[in-house]
């Protein structure tokens, strides 16, 4: 099982610090094949709302073609 992830940036002001960042994941979907969750990813990622991104079932990301810890 493949998992279609979605990475949502969020700024929040620290008092002390100042802006900081931080990133919040979200599950879109679930794929059977690896190639139609990269698909779906890729068909997100050209919408450009936010970042999307693959894992299999070890919780590799998948990075330019190889699957990555």
């Amino acid at each position: 099982m493949y998992r279609l992830m979605q990475s949502v940036k969020h700024t929040l002001e620290h008092p002390t610090l100042g802006a900081m960042s931080s990133y919040r994941q979200s599950l879109v979907g679930r794929y059977g094949q690896a190639r139609t969750a990269l698909e779906a990813c890729d068909k997100e990622n050209a919408a450009g709302r936010n970042r999307c991104y693959v894992l299999n079932e070890r919780g590799q990301e998948n990075y330019r073609g190889a699957w990555i810890d």
